[in-house]
């Protein structure tokens, strides 16, 4: 179970779960994959992104050192098939919808 406010932007802006994937993994490249890795990447990111761009606060969340956040950073823009900087709000919004409804294709 879940409220409104967790969903609410999936739903409304992205009702075919089709699309929510392609979405997904256009946006995310690579940490879209499915594997220990890119799901760790993908929390990193989210944290971070949630946290206001806060590597020290990104840092506690995920009980890491502030520098291994900036390792994870720079490894996933390496990774994202676009600039972080640039697309700050599409993969934000990927990154929500890849918690909710997963990074598979059907």
């Amino acid at each position: 179970m879940t409220d409104w406010h967790t969903v609410s932007l999936a739903a409304v802006a992205f009702p075919d779960p089709e699309r929510v994937r392609w979405f997904v993994q256009e946006t995310l490249g690579p940490l879209a994959h499915d594997g220990p890795a890119a799901a760790e990447h993908r929390a990193t990111l989210l944290s971070y992104l949630q946290s206001g761009q806060s590597l020290v606060r990104s840092a506690k969340e995920q009980h890491v050192h502030r520098n291994t956040i900036v390792y994870r950073l720079r490894r996933i823009e390496e990774l994202l098939p676009v600039p972080l900087a640039d697309h700050r709000l599409q993969i934000h919004v990927a990154l929500h919808l890849a918690a909710h409804f997963g990074t598979r294709t059907p």
